[in-house]
């Protein structure tokens, strides 16, 4: 018990989360995900603590949870109200209590959905139901003469339930398939199991003449279609054969009827799989096949006396007394080929949203998109992300930033001096849109995700760059949604070459073996087997009866003698009318390609979103932004104050800033050794860092408000580093004191003085002195502390502006931390996103990394220093009218 009792005295809190990142996965869910921290002594977690507010202060928490189970440190905040900004923040928690806080990334997040923008209603809802309610009509008004279906959803058929039944089996013989067949149509099925093909005692593939001679391609291409709806109900298939009957038995599909079932029969089973996505052409072009695959999944079902399972390339092989380059060759030929197919057209995409490329190509029997032959029910496709749902704030910003890029015509100069974008020196004009697309850091970071999503995408399909390229559109009317988990971006050729005729005119090569052109009507039905197997299958059941029904019903009306026997047929006819026409209307949602490429074709207008604008933006752009747009705390006017004593510390090279260490501290009373600090911390998520604790002193330094209070005690500036001329330490960042300058301070932790204007001037002038020059840099970005804040920074003529950004960020991070704000602190990895400018009234001037502050010139050499974010072109102007102080 002692040695427990010890363990836990000795343990302290956990340090923050590593990370903390948000996402919003639904119009009113966040999904949250903590990385635990780092493990310090006995600084172990066991709980988590997530906290939301409408505000970056936290003062007033919307809602919190704890949460006890840490497996997977990921939770969804549910019930969140629509178009609400919240700021999320999470902490780790023990038996001893919750360490710090870590802000979410991104900063804020607004729950919504994309949807919202344009009111666009969601294309799958109740077809289900509907299709259901109509088939249920039909079955109900069917006269008793014709066969009774059910209207429950049909199981997976399992494979070998026809049985023969006595003794006739004994005596029966063996099926009779075609063995050399020549001219027609004929129906083969593939079953295979793992490398295993079924085939007859001679060798010989399954294959059944349907007819002795080829319609035509519009009639051959109708009928093959509607053979692959008919693969969703083959238990019915006697059912449907018995109705069509009645109206005709000549025609292909009566015959493809009959020979579907003569394969049932001859190999025992009802299942006989689905179609390939084509059918087989002979060269000549006086023998088609429609070939059926299957996939059996216990071989001992289909055994039979006249049939057996064969190796693959045995099957491949052609037997004696077979014409080389005939209908049987042609089949085996591409045997692996639609095995393959088979096998990866029923595979689903993974979760996540999807950035797909649609392509057509039309000639005068039929239309085919482009697929990738490892994904065909899917079109060409890179994942941008995890998260499938798109807010409607991700959304605006795309759509904003073409609508923008397109319709503001900018002027030609700027009232700004930004060299790192390549403008001009000097400027006078009005004040461009800029502003306008400034976005928030989810927004950012989708564009920035999504446009390089289309640059891999064009990688893959081999898309050259330039003006091949610039032409493509990013699909904006709707974000096609395949269910929850699954969304779907889609990027359009030009209109001229977005339904080419000519394969040499698309801007993608498909004489490659991973691409391949399919039918549109066998993509569509590929696409909802696997994303919509039941509703498809709902459908073909109801559209097939239909057909049937509307043909008798016709024939009945022609046969009709009595007026009686008229108006019955008529309201029949109806009645029947009605049902296709509720049908037609309910299916015209799902099929979203079609829909797609009538508008994409449309010369006249203009659609989708321009690649060449897209990423010529965040080339232009590269800094990721914050949202300290909407942070609480508002500007305020008044004097420049100093802060005393406390914030004055010593401040080493840059290349000692990571590895000197501090000495520790000499006494209780909270004074520090001369060594001061060795670095500057740049989160709350590592207090340690401070570099003020050794094995000595750990468990009376243990958490970031005892450091604090160590750090505020001493009242006594640290003393400033011997010159280098007098054996001091090397000092190539030439930084040697600091303070930090504000005009709103808490008095219980530093006393605060008026502050000087004396340094009105950038540099000072000229001396002979050894000592340094001082210079007042304020900061034009979101510190977390009040605004005027600046900092007074001892530089040599070899400092640069570099140097000075990062000394100034850093230095506004440890006021942070011991003022005991929230943030936001910045990380190592985004110092690169600020820069150092220098402003005269409305005109700025952004010094490059290199550039030496001290060597500027009048008139830059009046004016004021600024450290902004590098895509906040105004941030420093705006700031100094927002102080009359300064002008």
């Amino acid at each position: 018990m002692k040695k427990l009792k010890a363990g836990f005295d000795s343990s302290v809190c956990p340090h923050a989360p590593v990370e903390v990142v948000a996402s919003v996965t639904g119009a009113h869910t966040v999904n949250v995900r903590v990385r635990e921290p780092e493990k310090f002594g006995n600084s172990l977690y066991t709980k988590f603590k997530i906290q939301w507010s409408k505000g970056d202060t936290f003062s007033e928490v919307v809602g919190e949870v704890e949460v006890k189970t840490i497996h997977t440190l990921e939770y969804n905040i549910e019930n969140l109200s629509e178009g609400t900004r919240y700021f999320i923040r999470a902490s780790f928690g023990n038996p001893k209590g919750y360490g710090p806080f870590s802000a979410s990334r991104p900063k804020s997040l607004v729950p919504s959905s994309w949807r919202n923008v344009d009111k666009v209603p969601a294309r799958i809802s109740d077809q289900t139901m509907v299709v259901t309610s109509l088939l249920d009509q039909l079955l109900r008004d069917r006269s008793t003469d014709l066969a009774d279906y059910s209207v429950e959803e049909d199981q997976d058929q399992e494979d070998g339930r026809i049985r023969k039944k006595g003794l006739l089996q004994l005596f029966q013989t063996a099926p009779k398939f075609a063995k050399s067949p020549r001219h027609g149509v004929y129906l083969a099925s593939i079953m295979y199991h793992e490398d295993k093909v079924l085939l007859t005692n001679e060798d010989m593939l399954p294959l059944v003449e349907v007819q002795d001679d080829v319609p035509s391609n519009s009639t051959l291409n109708a009928d093959f279609h509607w053979l692959t709806k008919m693969c969703f109900l083959w238990a019915d298939l006697a059912k449907l054969r018995s109705d069509l009957s009645r109206v005709a038995t000549s025609t292909l599909r009566s015959r493809l009827l009959t020979a579907a079932s003569i394969m049932q029969s001859a190999l025992g089973t009802e299942n006989l799989g689905v179609t390939y996505f084509k059918p087989l052409r002979h060269i000549s072009g006086g023998a088609v096949v429609f070939s059926l695959v299957h996939q059996v999944k216990s071989p001992k079902s289909l055994v039979s006396l006249s049939l057996k399972w064969a190796p693959l390339s045995k099957a491949q092989r052609r037997v004696g007394g077979e014409e080389e380059g005939g209908v049987v060759d042609l089949v085996r030929s591409s045997l692996r080929d639609q095995i393959l197919f088979h096998q990866v057209s029923s595979v689903s995409v993974s979760r996540g949203l999807h950035l797909c490329y649609l392509q057509s190509h039309t000639t005068i029997d039929s239309m085919s998109v482009v697929a990738a032959n490892t994904s065909p029910s899917i079109l060409p496709y890179i994942k941008v992300r995890e998260n499938p749902h798109v807010t409607s704030e991700e959304w605006q910003w795309i759509r904003h930033l073409n609508s923008v890029s397109t319709d503001t015509t900018l002027p030609p100069t700027s009232p700004t001096t930004n060299f790192l974008i390549g403008e001009g020196e000097e400027g006078v004009g009005e004040d461009v849109p800029r502003r306008q697309l400034r976005p928030t850091e989810s927004q950012y970071a989708f564009g920035k995700t999504l446009q390089q999503a289309v640059v891999r995408l064009f990688q893959y399909l081999e898309v050259e760059e330039g003006s091949d390229r610039g032409e493509h559109r990013i699909y904006d009317s709707e974000i096609i949604e395949l269910g929850p988990d699954i969304s779907l971006i889609l990027v359009l050729p030009s209109t001229d070459t977005v339904c080419s005729v000519n394969e040499t005119s698309m801007a993608i090569n498909l004489n490659r073996v991973d691409l391949s052109l399919v039918p549109l009507q066998a993509w569509e039905v590929l696409h909802l087997s696997t994303y919509h197997r039941k509703l498809l299958a709902l459908y073909a059941k109801l559209s097939s009866i239909l057909d049937v029904d509307l043909s008798i019903a016709r024939q009945t009306q022609r046969e009709a003698l009595s007026s009686e026997e008229v108006e019955v047929a008529g309201s029949t006819l109806v009645m029947l009318q009605g049902i296709s026409d509720s049908l037609e209307q309910t299916w015209r949602g799902v099929r979203w390609i079609r829909d797609v490429l009538s508008v994409a074709r449309v010369k006249t207008t203009s659609v989708g979103i321009s690649v060449a604008l897209l990423s010529e933006w965040y080339i232009n752009q590269p800094d990721t932004p914050d949202d300290s747009q909407f942070s609480t705390s508002q500007y305020s006017t008044g004097s420049s104050l100093q802060v005393k004593s406390a914030n004055v510390f010593r401040l080493d090279t840059l290349a000692n800033w990571n590895t000197r260490v501090s000495h520790s501290a000499s006494s209780d009373s909270g004074t520090l050794g001369k060594g001061g600090l060795s670095r500057t911390p740049t989160t709350r998520s590592d207090p340690l860092q401070f570099n003020v604790m050794n094995k000595e002193n750990e468990s009376h330094l243990t958490n970031l408000a005892h450091v604090r209070t160590r750090l505020l005690a001493d009242g006594t500036p640290l003393p400033l580093p011997a010159p280098p001329d007098q054996g001091g330490p090397p000092s190539t960042y030439s930084s040697l004191n600091y303070s930090v300058s504000t005009n709103s301070i808490d008095s219980n932790d530093n006393e605060v003085v008026p502050g000087s204007r004396h340094s009105d001037m950038i540099c000072p002038q000229p001396s002979s002195s050894p000592e340094p020059n001082i210079l007042q840099v304020f900061a034009a970005y979101d510190t977390g502390l009040a605004q005027g804040t600046s900092v007074r920074i001892s530089v040599t003529t070899s400092t640069s502006a570099r140097e000075v950004v990062d000394l100034v960020i850093k230095q506004l991070n440890m006021a942070i931390i011991l003022k005991g704000k929230e943030g936001p602190l910045y990380e190592n990895e985004k110092l690169r996103n600020f820069c150092l400018v220098a402003v005269i009234g409305n005109r700025e001037r952004c010094l490059r990394d290199d550039f030496k502050p001290l060597n500027l010139q009048n008139p830059w050499k009046k004016g004021r220093l600024f450290v902004r974010m590098k895509h906040d072109l105004l941030a420093a102007i705006e700031h100094i009218s927002r102080h009359t102080t300064m002008l």
